[in-house]
């Protein structure tokens, strides 16, 4: 073993009351179970033999004791130790600094790895520097670890920012909140379209309102069932009435269905991409005529999506309906059969133990002998005599 106790020109002298701090204890395990221990800020004599002790404690029996070389050199708060190995054609070097502010052992050991076989010789200055290096990395990785631990407490309340999953937690949850609203089914029949909602009704001291809460026309040949924040879709449906009347003022034809949904879909997802927006809480189920496609029957979401369906539910048990639609549903049945399943839909998923008139909306659109597109709410009344002409509901006893 060399011991060197000449102090580097570049290391200021260390002060008396610092070589008698409490001796110090950290190890360092190689791949070959060589274990580098600095003791303590004593004397060269002890801290060398105590060096030597405990790496001797590491060497495998078939290794010669003199491929260990130690440097010891005093620095400003302690005594500073350089020990190589030479061990399988390669160098490695260990600085210990106690020193404020500078490397401690442990960062050391955080910072440089050793591997007996294939690593360098390198002077403290190179290793001191690496470790610096690797401070510096270190307190980089922890601000963006930091960023990214704040930006995921703001996935919530951001439409803009994908979560890690890629989902935008603000559209589902204005899904939800359709989740919890009336439903409303819509089904494509072969001479008409057919819409029904479900009015939900809160309190008995609620005036029954005379005006359609479920069911909007958008324009002649255009209308729409809805789901989710009436005061939302109020907007929207103003928004879709405009676009078709400057459509209809442009080209004076009527604005093909597709075209009108896709319009306010995009309005739609405009409030998905802009910073300061939320989206709109509601769910349409359109349905109208135009002379490129017939009948046609959309449902459009929060998102902005859209597409054409035969039958559709969206509101509360949407997935029951949707099922029982799958089942029932046929190509070529007419309106007064797509009615009936409506009827027998919506008694089935409905909350509540009885359907009655004042739970539910029924419209039509359809074309009338003359060729002209009909939009046609039914009354309470008839609609009571078509809960009683399918049985989905029994008649009221006449009184004496």
């Amino acid at each position: 073993m060399q011991i060197d106790a000449e102090r580097p020109r570049h290391v200021a002298p260390t002060s008396r009351s610092s070589l008698r701090e409490r001796p110090q204890w950290v190890a360092l395990r190689g791949r070959s179970g060589l274990h580098f221990v600095s003791s303590r800020h004593g004397n060269a004599n002890d801290l060398g033999a105590s060096v030597w002790q405990v790496a001797l404690r590491g060497v495998s029996h078939d290794r010669n004791a003199s491929d260990l070389s130690m440097s010891l050199w005093p620095g400003r708060s302690g005594m500073c130790v350089t020990a190589t190995s030479r061990h399988r054609s390669g160098e490695v070097t260990l600085v210990h600094m106690n020193e404020k502010g500078s490397p401690t052992i442990e960062q050391l050991l955080e910072a440089v790895e050793l591997e007996d076989d294939l690593m360098r010789a390198r002077s403290a200055e190179e290793v001191v520097s690496e470790i610096k290096e690797s401070r510096t990395q270190k307190k980089s990785e922890r601000k963006v670890s930091s960023v990214v631990s704040n930006m995921s407490r703001r996935y919530d309340s951001r439409t803009t920012i994908f979560s890690p999953e890629g989902r935008l937690y603000q559209v589902e949850y204005a899904m939800e909140a359709i989740g919890n609203a009336g439903s409303a089914i819509g089904i494509l029949a072969k001479d008409g379209v057919v819409l029904i909602g479900e009015k939900k009704v809160t309190s008995k001291l609620l005036q029954t309102s005379t005006s359609a809460e479920k069911m909007y026309k958008i324009d002649d040949h255009v209308a729409c069932a809805v789901a989710g924040i009436m005061s939302d879709a109020n907007i929207l449906i103003n928004t879709a009435r405009v676009q078709a009347q400057r459509y209809t003022f442009m080209y004076q034809e009527p604005m093909p269905v597709e075209q009108l949904v896709q319009s306010l879909c995009d309005t739609k997802q405009g409030y998905t991409q802009f910073g300061g927006l939320r989206p709109f809480g509601v769910s349409f189920l359109f349905a109208g005529w135009d002379k490129n496609h017939g009948f046609q029957l959309y449902m459009s979401d929060p998102s902005g999506n859209y597409g054409g369906w035969k039958a559709a539910a969206v509101g509360a048990n949407n997935q029951a309906a949707q099922s029982i639609l799958k089942q029932d549903y046929k190509d070529d049945a007419s309106r007064e059969e797509v009615v009936e399943l409506a009827l027998k839909v919506l008694s089935k998923t409905m909350d509540s133990t009885s359907l009655t008139s004042e739970k539910l909306e029924l419209a039509e659109v359809f074309l009338t002998p003359s060729g002209s597109v009909q939009y046609h709410v039914h009354s309470p009344d008839s609609l009571t005599k078509l809960l009683v002409k399918h049985g989905v509901t029994q008649p009221a006893a006449e009184t004496p």
